[in-house]
C-alpha cells in the first residue's frame, strides 16, 4: 500500500512539474503574451504591489525620502486599504496603500498615472479621512493626533498654477508669509516623475535618485544596472524571467491597463493638437467673424472633453470586463467609483 501511494505521489508531482514547464514554454512562444522585458514596470498596478507590498523595500524607499530630515523608519505594519464611512450614505475610501510606521505614524501612498483636475483636493480628502478615523475607537479622544504622511507619485505634472518644477514638492501647514511650520504631523509629498530627468545611472547622486530612477524606468531597462545595495532586492524580485505563468499573466493584465491609459492620454493630446491646427487653418482661410470663431472654439473644446470622457468610459468597460477592481480602473481612467459602478 505504501509503495502504491509513493508511486502515485511521484507521478502527480511529475505531471504538475511537466505542466508547469509546458505552460511556461507556451507563454514564451506565444507572440501575443511573451515580451522580451527585463524587469517589471513599477508604474503598473502589479509593479506597485511588488515594490510597496514588500516591507523591506517599503522601508528602504521611505528612509531615502526622509533622509534629509534624519527620520528613520524601523518598522512597517500594513493596514486595510479600505476605510468605511461612519454614515450609511458616506463614501468608502480605497487607498492604494495604507500602513503604519514606527508603531504610530500613518503613511498613505498613492500612484496616479493620469491627471485629474481635482487631484490636489482628493489628496487632501484622503489625508483628512485618515486623521478623522484616528478617533473612531477612542471614547474620550482629546484630538491629539499621530503624524500622517501622504506620498503621491504622479506620472504627470501637479495641476497647480506656478507649481515649483521639482521632483518632490512637500506640503505642510505654515503661517502665511513665513517659513514657520504650524505642525509636522501633516505632511504631503507630491512626487512628479516627469520632472525627474536623469536617464543614466552615472547621473544618480543619491539613494533617492536611485529609487525614483527605478520607479520611472524599470519597465524600459534591458540590462542589469550596477544598482546600489538597498535596491538589489527590488531588481531581483522584479525580473520578468523569474515569474511563473500565473504571475506573468497577472502582470500582462496590469500592463494592459497602463498601456490603455497611456494610449488614451496620447490620443487626447493628438486630438487637441489636431483641433488647434484645424481651427487655425480654418480661421486664416475663411476670416470668420470673431464671435463665430469664439463659438466654434468653445464648441470644439466641449466636443473634445466629451470625446475624451467617452474614450475613458470605453476603456473602463474593457478593464471592468477583465475583472479589474474599481480603484485600479479609477486610477487609470480618471472616472469616479460611482461612474464605474454604473457602467
Amino acid at each position: 500500500m505504501r509503495k502504491k501511494f509513493l508511486f502515485f505521489a511521484t507521478l502527480y508531482v511529475f505531471l504538475r512539474q511537466n505542466n508547469y514547464y509546458k505552460a511556461m514554454a507556451a507563454i514564451k512562444h506565444d507572440s501575443h503574451l511573451y515580451k522580451p522585458l527585463k524587469y517589471v514596470d513599477i508604474l503598473t498596478d502589479y509593479g506597485f504591489k511588488l515594490l510597496f507590498g514588500d516591507k523591506e523595500l517599503l522601508m528602504g524607499f521611505l528612509n531615502a525620502l526622509f533622509e534629509d530630515d534624519g527620520k528613520v523608519v524601523t518598522s512597517v505594519r500594513y493596514l486595510s486599504k479600505e476605510i468605511v464611512s461612519v454614515t450609511r450614505r458616506g463614501r468608502t475610501i480605497y487607498y492604494d496603500l495604507l500602513c503604519k510606521i514606527n508603531g504610530s505614524e500613518d503613511v498613505i501612498i498613492e500612484m496616479q498615472y493620469r491627471s485629474q483636475d481635482t487631484f490636489v483636493e482628493r489628496s487632501f480628502y484622503y489625508m483628512a479621512q485618515s486623521i478623522m478615523h484616528q478617533g473612531d475607537s477612542k471614547k474620550n479622544w482629546n484630538y491629539k493626533m499621530y503624524p500622517v504622511y501622504g506620498i503621491f507619485l504622479m506620472n504627470f505634472h501637479l495641476p497647480v498654477k506656478d507649481a515649483p518644477k521639482k521632483v518632490v514638492n512637500e506640503v505642510v501647514p505654515v503661517f502665511k508669509g513665513t517659513d514657520t511650520v504650524l505642525t509636522n504631523k501633516f505632511r504631503m509629498f507630491f512626487i512628479d516623475l516627469l520632472n525627474f530627468e536623469k536617464t543614466d545611472e552615472s547621473e544618480l547622486e543619491t539613494l533617492f535618485d536611485w529609487w525614483i530612477f527605478s520607479i520611472k524606468n524599470m519597465g524600459r531597462i534591458s540590462y542589469r544596472p550596477n544598482v546600489v545595495k538597498p535596491l538589489e532586492r527590488l531588481y531581483s524580485r522584479a525580473e520578468v524571467a523569474a515569474m511563473n505563468p500565473r504571475q506573468y499573466r497577472e502582470y500582462e493584465r496590469s500592463l494592459k491597463a497602463t498601456r490603455d491609459a497611456y494610449s488614451i492620454a496620447l490620443t487626447e493630446r493628438n486630438e487637441r493638437k489636431r483641433i488647434r491646427e484645424e481651427a487655425r487653418t480654418e480661421g486664416l482661410a475663411e476670416g470668420r467673424e470673431v464671435g463665430l470663431a469664439e463659438g466654434r472654439a468653445e464648441g470644439r473644446v466641449e466636443g473634445e472633453k466629451e470625446g475624451a470622457k467617452n474614450a475613458n468610459i470605453a476603456t473602463a468597460r474593457s478593464m471592468k470586463a477583465d475583472g479589474m477592481s474599481v480603484d485600479v480602473i479609477a486610477k487609470y481612467t480618471g472616472l469616479t467609483p460611482d461612474e464605474i459602478d454604473n457602467l
